[in-house]
């Protein structure tokens, strides 16, 4: 992921599903991508068969907590860099 992050242009955007919530948050980070926070809640459940199977399957999404002061990043799916 690090490398893909890499490529994004100034401008330009990097669109995320299925990467492990800590490794995104840990590359995103470091890339310093801004999440785009339009939708970002709306995006973040639309996948909503996922959301049923937490805690129990590995392929499950883990519930948006809004408590976590990294919630925009960790939930978000779409970056850009500026």
């Amino acid at each position: 992921m690090m490398n893909i992050g890499g490529l994004v242009a100034p401008g330009g955007y990097l669109f995320t599903y299925g990467v492990d919530l800590d490794v995104k948050t840990r590359v995103v980070t470091r890339l310093r991508l801004q999440p785009v926070l339009e939708c970002l809640e709306d995006v973040y459940e639309a996948d909503w068969k996922a959301r049923l199977r937490w805690p129990f399957s590995y392929w499950s999404k883990e519930p948006l907590d809004h408590h976590r002061r990294d919630w925009p990043v960790r939930y978000g799916s779409v970056f850009r860099r500026q």
